[in-house]
């Protein structure tokens, strides 16, 4: 869940964002945005987007006020991490991590 106060000159940037966010971790990401104006200069974008895994919108709201649902699949996220093998391949005897 990543709630934002993003502004409304940055919308792609905000997408992106998210997309990216739910890509780099395979995980869900949720992206809960401000909309509307809060002052002459604070303009909020809105379109809090929920992304899956691969990065993909699942579901989006508009530019105005809304609320919006979806479903997730529980056991998606590890089905692409398995797909990927990033964390299947890792060799940990390569590098030495402190234990703390």
């Amino acid at each position: 869940l990543i709630p934002a106060a993003f502004y409304r000159p940055r919308i792609d940037h905000w997408t992106g964002l998210i997309q990216s966010i739910a890509l780099h971790n395979s995980v869900y990401a949720l992206g809960v945005n401000l909309f509307g104006k809060w002052d002459d200069r604070n303009v909020f974008c809105g379109r809090s987007l929920l992304a899956d895994p691969w990065g993909v919108a699942v579901a989006q709201a508009s530019d105005k006020p809304c609320a919006f649902h979806s479903y997730v699949e529980r056991d998606y996220p590890g089905k692409i991490r398995d797909a990927i093998g990033s964390f299947r391949n890792r060799v940990p005897s390569v590098y030495d991590i402190p234990s703390v």
